[in-house]
């Protein structure tokens, strides 16, 4: 027997283990912000006017964060209603130039389409692109589970040969 075996396999257990729970933990994330998406985007559309578009700087610490505000107001049977929400389709690899883009590309007074919950017209939605962290929490959920079954298979066979 191998005299690293004993310690191995706990290790591998769980390592795998937990792989596997961030993996799927993941994968069940970028898959529900996906449906959302999905959903929203077959909600009826009305038109809507940008009331507020701004890039929002803060400091934290020594870091600058930017983030874009928008809020937009539209009529459904008559009631004038303003929502905030819209998604956040923002490309990774330089986000706070996206987010600049995204600022001035919704400037206040632009007519827009906006996404409304028909079971609850004042759930609406602006909808600025897919968001864009879906992507990459299914394919690191995915690697992750990948690997950890990986580590359970490897401490099962481990533990079979013992």
């Amino acid at each position: 027997m191998n005299s690293t075996g004993p310690h191995l396999l706990p290790f591998l257990l769980v390592v795998g283990a937990l792989l596997s729970a961030a993996g799927v933990a993941s994968v069940v994330r970028g898959r529900l912000l996906h449906r959302a998406h999905e959903q929203a985007d077959a909600w009826p559309k009305v038109p809507g006017v940008l009331v507020r578009s701004e890039l929002v700087t803060e400091a934290s610490g020594e870091e600058v964060l930017h983030r874009v505000e928008i809020s937009c107001e539209y009529t459904v049977r008559g009631q004038r209603l303003v929502t905030s929400r819209h998604t956040h389709g923002v490309a990774l690899d330089e986000p706070d130039t996206a987010r600049r883009a995204l600022a001035e590309h919704y400037p206040c007074g632009k007519t827009v389409s906006v996404s409304v919950d028909p079971s609850n017209p004042d759930r609406a939605i602006l909808i600025t692109g897919i968001p864009v962290q879906a992507t990459p929490l299914l394919n690191v959920g995915r690697l992750l589970l990948g690997i950890g079954l990986g580590c359970l298979f490897i401490g099962l066979l481990v533990a079979l040969n013992r």
